[in-house]
């Protein structure tokens, strides 16, 4: 009597460890499921931010080739105002020896009459 108490109870026992078993096992590929679905979203958000930084860095670099295009023709602006201040500057040199050349025959001039 015994002996059959003890096979039924290892029996339901039996029963128990394999509904558990079978309940770790559903519980296993659920949280891989879950853990395949989050897998997923990470690559996903890395992927939109991977795209993100793409955009920002080609905008920033359009914006820096736009930069030193305004630059490069700033600086040719700036190179033609020097060429032509220096054009005028030696134009303004000759104008003064010829204006002190004309005071100095203009001197010699009025010496001579005195």
């Amino acid at each position: 009597r015994f002996t059959s108490h003890l096979n039924r109870q290892r029996k339901k026992n039996q029963k128990k460890l394999t509904v558990s078993r079978f309940a770790n096992r559903v519980d296993a590929v659920h949280a891989l499921s879950l853990s395949t679905a989050a897998t997923k979203e990470w690559q996903r958000q890395e992927r939109e931010r991977h795209a993100n930084d793409i955009a920002v860095l080609t905008e920033r670099r359009i914006q820096a080739e736009d930069t030193a295009e305004r630059a490069t023709v700033a600086n040719r602006v700036l190179s033609n105002a020097l060429d032509e201040a220096e054009c005028r500057c030696a134009a303004l040199r000759e104008e003064v020896a010829t204006e002190r050349d004309n005071v100095t025959r203009l001197t010699r001039v009025i010496e001579e009459k005195d």
